[in-house]
């Protein structure tokens, strides 16, 4: 794996006192979900702490407290366990992909789903635990970021089934600031945070584009730690595989130029959050207060997201299976 120390992203680290109990819960809940199907459970579960799920909950979303940092470290890894469920075959069927998310955007759009098991009923679970007292402004806002996400998946397989290669890194960050989920977490730190945006703020066209920054930031760190894994796997999905072959890169040459391209877009994120605070610093305080705690945890994510990815064994181990991981 290309090991890159640090990016260039212009802020602290942080670290959630309360990762421990988020830990012992995320555990408690993956062992009673009925999500893992392994013939050797406990193999299967010391498998997943060492994904550090509940360690990058807290670098994350460091002011998450209680059950809200709980909620957090599920849905991280609902995130996790679902997307391995594309690395393989289904992966590279179009109609399989848009297939096995359906169910999910299902959920999303007010179905429920009797009798749904594994993942499905774990989303579903989550689904309504997250929007329990948050306005419809919200829901309809956060609905659509996951219908974007889940649909993704489709849209990747069809790329790898036509092997049709993305022809600059801005055409590949197209579909990977969607395939990334960012813009569903961010939705989450206004519910765990208990800071949802007025209307009008949530869709002023500048935080909109600091939300498209720190995504693609934090695409693009993933990618880095992760292109050894998806190369193996055959994937030309990857942000490093796409420099090398579109600007005629060797590996380390790729990697120094994802690393740039993150402070080029910190730059930009900095720009835009110091005028948009300083414009909305005389809207009312709860707004006013919403508005620099949301823009802080874009922050958050990005810094967290780099020390979750040095930390976690996710990207290291060869063998990640965690035994028959239950869908439906």
């Amino acid at each position: 794996m290309p090991y890159v120390a640090d990016f260039p992203i212009p802020y602290p680290s942080k670290f959630n006192p309360e990762a421990d109990a988020a830990r012992r819960g995320v555990q408690a809940w993956l062992a009673d979900s009925g999500i893992v199907e392994a013939a050797h459970p406990g193999a299967a579960l010391e498998s997943f702490d060492s994904w550090q799920v509940a360690s990058c909950a807290a670098r994350v979303w460091p002011e998450a407290t209680g059950a809200d940092l709980l909620l957090a470290a599920k849905f991280l890894g609902w995130y996790l366990l679902h997307d391995d469920e594309f690395d393989g075959p289904v992966g590279q069927d179009p109609a399989a992909a848009s297939a096995l998310c359906q169910d999910f955007v299902d959920v999303v759009n007010g179905a429920r789903i009797e009798g749904a098991s594994g993942l499905l009923r774990a989303f579903q679970l989550l689904w309504v635990e997250a929007t329990d007292a948050m306005s419809e402004d919200w829901i309809g806002r956060s609905r659509a970021n996951w219908v974007d996400f889940l649909t993704s998946y489709g849209d990747e397989a069809a790329s790898r089934y036509h092997h049709t290669l993305p022809g600059s890194l801005e055409e590949y960050l197209a579909l990977r600031r969607r395939s990334v989920g960012m813009e569903t977490c961010f939705d989450l730190t206004e519910r765990l945070y208990r800071c949802e945006l007025a209307p009008e703020l949530a869709r002023d066209e500048r935080l909109l584009t600091m939300r498209r920054l720190a995504g693609e930031m934090i695409a693009l760190v993933n990618d880095v730690f992760s292109v050894e894994k998806e190369e193996a796997l055959g994937d030309h999905l990857n942000a490093v595989l796409v420099i090398e072959r579109t600007r005629n890169r060797t590996r380390d040459q790729a990697v120094a130029l994802a690393r740039d391209e993150v402070g080029v877009l910190a730059v930009e994120l900095t720009r835009l959050e110091t005028e948009l605070l300083a414009e909305h610093g005389i809207a009312p305080v709860s707004d006013a207060l919403a508005l620099r705690r949301f823009t802080t945890n874009l922050w958050d994510w990005s810094r967290g997201s780099v020390d979750w990815h040095i930390e976690t064994m996710r990207y290291r181990q060869r063998d990640r299976d965690l035994g028959a991981v239950k869908a439906r």
